[in-house]
């Protein structure tokens, strides 16, 4: 096996305390040593770090690449953000169990992508990953809304104790093939169905695996601090550990004093045996599909039948009608990221008032047209958090950076993210160091704190024994120019970038090698 060592290193080791110089050495895909000085004869490579930070491989705690890994395994978005592992399957949403009942849902969801979605289970889906080389490291969650969706479709049924049964054996064998853990979305179609004792039955599978319960909770406005109290009930009913609240929010200007009310109550109930721990991307504008504005019935759909159903152009004027109804300041706090409505295409970036304003009709109309001709795909970028919300919340030492976003390559063959794909981690360490936060802690943020949350052994820290995913980096340079016009735009101050003991990204260089695995 080969031996590298990275000499003169400024090291954060992950674990919070104090830089120190050392030099490091790493064998095949472990560190095997970590000392002041390391004899360099017999040495394979030797590269200088000429006192850059060296740290563990950041773990982006809440992604959705699930697909888009699968098409476009460079993985450029992640990898040059320092990023080696991703946590996908989060908000309920996973790409496995398939079934028939959801097979056709997903395959629509994920169409941009040119993925076809032949695995059934997630053994399936790990050996389709590994055909294609993935640049990062990739660990899931089993999501509650694939799961529940593989046995009964998308509709608004009452789950009997037969198919509760097989949803549990479902849920066992995601967790014994490897996935770190469960998610729920529960403000999305199928999980909006779900009531308190099928979430229970479902949780009582976990703490045998010691894995997390990682809720995107029921609503994160007007009913904010409900939705917190649920999920919490739920674990300590669950008998769990760990309890991970999706990219941590107060939606809604009128709701934004609750967050004192939610950190009280996470703090309080950590002190107990629960660890109650959160994920938060640093931006104040979110991103998710169009539709969730719609009015019922839209609300209670799969995408794919809300565009089926406005086929009818009566139904169509009937949503229009109601849509335009809504308070019209709406409409300047939504951009259009992602949309196969052809006349939006130049108008990507931009809000649906603008955009409107350009194509001479009205905003309702436009955001119908929409959602009509691609509801599945129309992806929309939503303000509304307060940026001392989003301070607040970066503050809390139980809480890790979580982009929100899929892996992307640098074009935009399969759509467009938020910048946040591309400029999370920049931000993250950033807007941390301006709230007087070390940059060692920031570091224990992004790397140790998640590999415990989920599970993921021998990685998120530099130690001897562990595999070698790490970056080095120039604090001083670190930033993200992506912007809403021109999101895929690299971050400054990462220089390289090693997963599993091999060079993976080196800043300049124009082609990425691709050496991850499933954990």
């Amino acid at each position: 096996m080969k031996t590298t060592i990275i000499k003169n290193c400024t090291l954060i080791d992950g674990s919070g305390k104090p830089a120190i110089k050392k030099d490091i050495a790493f064998q095949g895909d472990k560190i095997s040593a970590i000392e002041s000085s390391l004899p360099q004869t017999g040495v394979d490579n030797v590269i200088d770090a000429c006192g850059k930070v060296l740290a563990p491989g950041f773990i982006d705690a809440h992604s959705h690449s699930d697909i888009s890994i699968l098409a476009a395994p460079e993985a450029t978005g992640k990898i040059s953000q320092g990023i080696t592992t991703d946590i996908i399957g989060n908000c309920g949403l996973s790409v496995f169990p398939v079934s028939n009942h959801n097979r056709e849902y997903l395959q629509s969801l994920y169409k941009n992508y040119n993925v076809d979605i032949t695995w059934s289970d997630l053994h399936g889906y790990v050996q389709e990953l590994l055909k294609r080389q993935p640049a990062i490291n990739i660990a899931t969650l089993c999501g509650h809304n694939s799961l529940r969706s593989s046995i009964l479709g998308y509709k608004d049924v009452e789950v009997h104790d037969n198919n509760l049964e097989i949803m549990k054996c479902e849920l066992n064998n995601s967790l014994s093939k490897g996935a770190k853990g469960f998610s729920t979305g529960l403000l999305y179609t199928p999980g909006k169905f779900a009531d308190y004792r099928e979430i229970l039955q479902l949780l009582s599978i976990l703490p045998q695996y010691g894995g997390v319960y990682a809720s995107h909770i029921r609503n994160e406005g007007d009913r904010l601090i409900e939705s917190i109290e649920e999920a919490i009930e739920l674990s300590t009913r669950a008998k769990l550990f760990k309890l991970h609240i999706s990219h941590l929010k107060a939606s809604q200007p009128r709701n934004w004093s609750k967050l004192d009310s939610v950190l009280e109550l996470i703090q309080n109930c950590s002190r107990n045996q629960l660890t109650i721990t959160a994920d938060r991307y640093p931006y104040t504008e979110s991103m998710t599909q169009l539709s969730v504005i719609l009015p019922p019935p839209y609300d209670s759909m799969p995408d794919a039948k809300i565009e089926m159903e406005l086929k009818d152009d009566l139904k169509f004027e009937q949503l229009v009608n109601e849509l335009s109804g809504y308070d019209t300041h709406r409409w300047s706090n939504i951009r259009i990221a992602n949309t196969l409505y052809a006349p939006v295409a130049l108008y990507i970036g931009e809000k649906i008032s603008d955009i409107a304003t350009a194509l001479n009709i009205s905003a309702h109309l436009l955001c119908a047209k929409l959602i009509r001709a691609n509801s599945t795909g129309t992806m929309a970028i939503f303000s509304g958090m307060s940026p001392k919300n989003l301070r607040k919340i970066l503050k809390q030492d139980f809480v890790c950076c979580g982009s929100d976003e899929s892996a992307r390559p640098l074009d935009y063959s399969i759509g467009r993210s938020h910048p946040r794909g591309f400029g999370s981690i920049a931000r993250f360490i950033n807007l941390q160091k301006e709230l007087g936060i070390p940059l060692e802690e920031s570091v224990r943020r992004i790397t140790s704190l998640p590999a415990t949350i989920f599970g993921l052994h021998g990685r998120g820290a530099i130690k001897t024994g562990f595999f070698a995913d790490l970056v080095l980096f120039d604090p001083e340079l670190l930033n993200s120019d992506a912007t809403f016009e021109k999101p895929h735009t690299i971050s400054d101050g990462v220089l390289r970038v090693w997963v599993n003991g091999k060079e993976s990204y080196s800043l300049g260089e124009s082609r990425f090698n691709r050496y991850g695995r499933f954990i």
